[in-house]
């Protein structure tokens, strides 16, 4: 607990805005993701990174990715921190019962990357772990979550839960590093 405020503090996530994923989700059902022979379904991809076919014909996700950039980038200080490119973006998957083994998410492109997670379909017994903290993103919430930290997920539900999960490219970039182009 905060001492001052009494509030907890929240090292590793932070909440950016509530989107309406309604369109999204309907589209992702009729992609079958219980059936993916992956546990993710790439949207944004490659270096430099460009859209995949799934998502150049996704109108509502496109339209949802670029919600998201919106509300990040409106927030106080935003250009402080992020270009405004989007980097990689995916869906994945997590079934009832599985788990994320503890990672860090290492390398380069990461280095120079933030990452955002929007909850698209859950349920009460999805987590995520980072560091010592544990968060469970409601459908719609969109958060900066730090994964260069420690990091985990777990479904103890009785149902898949899916989460678009993308970067966007930070904006401490030394200038001789070459972005890609935003689209």
């Amino acid at each position: 607990m905060a001492a001052a405020t009494g509030r907890s503090s929240i090292l590793n996530f932070n909440p950016i805005t509530h989107l309406d994923t309604f369109a999204v989700t309907a589209q992702l059902y009729k992609l079958k993701p219980a059936e993916w022979k992956q546990p993710h379904l790439l949207l944004r991809d490659g270096e430099p990174v460009r859209d995949t076919p799934h998502l150049e014909k996704w109108v509502s996700m496109k339209r949802v990715l670029q919600r998201a950039r919106n509300a990040i980038m409106a927030q106080q200080n935003a250009r402080q921190y992020f270009t405004g490119v989007m980097g990689r973006a995916r869906v994945t998957r997590l079934d009832a019962g599985q788990a994320i083994d503890w990672h860090v998410d290492e390398g380069a492109y990461f280095d120079r990357v933030q990452q955002f997670q929007l909850a698209l379909t859950t349920n009460p017994g999805r987590y995520i772990q980072v560091g010592i903290e544990n968060m469970h993103l409601t459908v719609g919430a969109l958060w900066w979550v730090a994964h260069t930290v420690k990091n985990s997920a777990v479904n103890f539900g009785d149902a898949m839960s899916l989460h678009l999960v993308f970067e966007m490219y930070r904006a401490d970039i030394p200038d001789d590093e070459p972005l890609p182009e935003a689209r």
